[in-house]
């Protein structure tokens, strides 16, 4: 076999079939729309979010009874697949409009950590990539202003401090929070002081595969490995054999 045939067969082909799939890998990102209006603001209930690398989910509050009941909050199953930072975040002027708090729990509903605001300058929130998160199943939960999540009855069951807390005092509404010492996975949410909101909003995410990763999204990781190889490869192809010097 001629150098130039080993060459095509130990590094072209190879080459070409390993960029094939790191595109179809990155080709299936997709947006996650919330699908009807029913009870799903905890773990048991929440939705799932399809298959594949996921960089949006979008959905609305509305209220359903009267005027003065706010809606409840929405919960998603996600897959942090350490692909890159995590970060999940309501700031998008165009598509979230009103005051906003995100919510990372995980695999078994205990609070990881929340978000506010952002910023001092705007509603919208964000969970930040800074802060290092185990790839795994998560659920992410997105509320209006006000909502409180909860391991059991009553305010010495909140999993996050509040705001606004007898217990904490003032803790402005920037930062990220992280759950009470010893405090229990999610169960219910208190509304009573939460705002009455309705409207969309779109969280935008990076480091993120919905709750049933697709085949492209495990074969990402081993691609780098590939690539490596294969250019291994092509080095040695290149070299002429001891036979014919």
């Amino acid at each position: 076999m001629t150098t130039r045939t080993n060459f095509v067969l130990h590094c072209r082909l190879p080459l070409f079939l390993a960029f094939f799939a790191l595109a179809a890998a990155s080709a299936h990102a997709q947006t996650y729309t919330k699908v009807g209006a029913g009870q799903d603001y905890l773990p048991a209930t929440a939705q799932l979010t399809g298959t594949g690398p996921l960089t949006a989910i979008q959905g609305s509050f509305s209220t359903t009874t009267t005027a003065s009941t706010a809606s409840n909050p929405d919960l998603f199953r996600i897959y942090i697949d350490g692909t890159s930072p995590f970060s999940a975040t309501t700031v998008n002027f165009d598509t979230t409009v009103f005051d906003t708090q995100l919510f990372l729990f995980d695999a078994t509903g205990a609070g990881v950590y929340s978000n506010d605001d952002a910023t001092d300058f705007t509603k919208g929130s964000l969970l930040n990539p800074s802060v290092p998160v185990t790839p795994g199943f998560y659920f992410l939960g997105v509320s209006a202003y006000g909502a409180i999540p909860r391991s059991g009855t009553g305010a010495a069951s909140d999993i996050f401090p509040n705001t606004f807390d007898d217990t904490t005092g003032d803790l402005g509404f920037t930062g990220l929070r992280t759950p009470f010492p010893g405090a229990g996975p999610l169960t219910n949410w208190s509304l009573s002081g939460a705002d009455v909101e309705t409207g969309f909003y779109s969280i935008n995410l990076t480091g993120v595969s919905a709750a049933v990763p697709e085949a492209s999204t495990a074969l990402s990781f081993g691609l780098p490995m590939l690539l490596g190889l294969t250019l291994l490869a092509c080095r040695r192809a290149k070299q002429p054999s001891a036979a014919s010097a």
